[in-house]
């Protein structure tokens, strides 16, 4: 299951690069794939555009980050 979770993980996080997001690491192990979105109208634009297609991220916003360096993470799992 470990190795189908980083598979998935590298497979989703190079899906992203390839659509132009973005993302917060370069670590291909990691589950949280974390995408830069800037302002907060932006992240809750962004989200919205996922939530219509049924996958659901977490929006981070101020305090949690930096002004204007808001961020959606998604969590990989090997299901």
């Amino acid at each position: 299951l470990r190795d189908k979770l980083y598979t998935l993980s590298a497979q989703l996080r190079q899906l992203c690069i390839e659509e132009k997001y973005k993302i917060y690491t370069d670590d291909t192990r990691s589950p949280i794939i974390s995408i830069f979105c800037g302002e907060e109208k932006d992240c809750r634009c962004l989200r919205l555009a996922f939530d219509s297609k049924n996958i659901y991220l977490a929006p981070f916003f101020q305090p949690a980050t930096p002004p204007k360096e808001t961020l959606l993470r998604m969590t990989v799992n090997s299901g």
